[in-house]
C-alpha cells in the first residue's frame, strides 16, 4: 500500500493549521497593541477631563469662564466675546430684545452650516430637510421654555438635556455639542494611518464643539468684535476678506494700545470706523461693541 498520498495529505493539513495559528496570533498581536495604544490614550484623557470637571465644579471656579476677559471682569467692557444662548433658552430676555435675538439667531444658523454642513452627519439631514438648522433652533426655544422647571441650563452643554422628541435632532444636538473627542487624534495614530489618510479623515470626521464658541447667562450683552473668534466673524461677515482684516487689525491696535501709541478710546474709534459700515444690514448694529483694550485677542 502506498502511503505517500497519506503523507502529504497530513503533511497539508498541518501546514494549513500552522498557518491558521499563525494568523491568528498576528491578529490577536495587533489588536492588543492598539488596544494598548487606546487605553493609554483614554486614560490619560479620562484623567485630564477629570481634573478640568473637578475645576470646574469647584465653588470658587464655577463662575469663571475658560477664557476670562480680565476688562470684563472689572466692569470696564459689558460686551461678550461669545455668541450668548441666553435668547434661545430665555424667553423673557428673548422678548425684551427682540431685534438682538434676530441678530443672534441668523448668525447663529450661519455659524451652525459654516462649522457642520460639509460633515457627514450633517450633510446627510441637510440633503433629506435643508430647513433643518432653522428647525432645530427654534425647537431648542420651544424646549428650553417648556422645560424649564426640570432643566436648568447655566452652560452650553447643560442643552444636551433638553429632550427633543425626534432622535435623530437629539442625536445631532448631541454631537455638535460634543465635537469630536480630543482623544481622537492620538487614536488615529494607534491605526498607522497615513498622513493623506489622517488627512482626509480629519477633514470628513473631525468638527469642532459648538459650545466653544457660544455661553449661556441671563443676562444678554453685545458681541464684543475686538475678541470674537474667528468662526463667528465669518458667520457674522460671511466674507473671509473682511474677516482676516479685522484679525490683523485688532491685533496692531492691540500693540498700539500696549505700548501706548494710542489710547483705547483712540483705538475703539479707530476699529469702530473700519469695519462698523461693514456689518450687514438685516442685522441689528447695537448688538455690537467695537471697544479695544489692552486684551490680547
Amino acid at each position: 500500500m502506498n502511503i505517500l498520498p497519506i503523507v502529504f495529505v497530513m503533511l497539508a493539513m498541518m501546514s494549513i493549521m500552522t498557518y491558521a495559528r499563525l494568523q491568528s496570533f498576528l491578529n490577536r498581536s495587533l489588536i492588543q497593541n492598539e488596544f494598548e495604544c487606546y487605553v493609554q490614550v483614554i486614560e490619560q484623557y479620562d484623567a485630564n477631563q477629570a481634573q478640568l470637571e473637578q475645576y470646574n465644579d469647584h465653588k470658587g471656579a464655577s463662575q469663571q469662564k475658560p477664557t476670562p476677559d480680565p476688562d470684563q471682569n472689572n466692569g470696564k467692557v459689558q460686551a461678550d466675546r461669545y455668541l450668548n444662548f441666553g435668547l434661545f433658552v430665555n424667553k423673557q430676555e428673548r422678548e425684551s430684545k427682540q431685534q438682538w435675538a434676530g441678530t443672534a439667531y441668523e448668525i447663529t444658523r450661519q455659524l451652525i452650516l459654516n462649522l457642520y454642513e460639509e460633515k457627514p452627519f450633517y450633510s446627510e439631514i441637510l440633503e433629506q430637510n435643508p430647513d433643518f438648522t432653522d428647525h432645530l433652533l427654534r425647537t431648542l426655544m420651544d424646549k428650553a421654555d417648556q422645560q424649564k422647571e426640570f432643566v436648568k441650563i447655566s452652560k452650553p452643554k447643560d442643552m444636551a438635556n433638553l429632550v427633543l422628541d425626534d432622535p435623530i435632532m437629539q442625536e445631532t444636538w448631541a454631537k455638535m455639542l460634543k465635537g469630536t473627542p480630543h482623544q481622537q487624534a492620538a487614536l488615529l495614530a494607534c491605526q498607522k494611518l497615513t498622513p493623506m489618510e489622517l488627512e482626509v479623515y480629519k477633514q470628513m470626521q473631525s468638527y469642532p464643539s459648538l459650545a466653544d464658541y457660544i455661553r449661556v447667562t441671563k443676562q444678554v450683552k453685545p458681541l464684543r468684535i475686538y475678541l470674537t473668534p474667528e468662526p463667528i466673524l465669518q458667520a457674522i461677515f460671511k466674507d473671509e476678506r473682511i474677516v482676516q482684516e479685522i484679525v490683523q487689525q485688532r491685533h496692531q491696535l492691540y500693540l498700539d494700545v500696549h505700548s501706548k501709541r494710542k489710547s483705547n478710546e483712540d483705538a475703539t474709534n479707530e476699529f469702530k470706523r473700519s469695519f462698523s459700515g461693514k456689518i450687514p444690514r438685516q442685522y441689528d448694529p447695537t448688538f455690537f461693541d467695537f471697544s479695544v483694550t489692552q486684551t490680547e485677542t
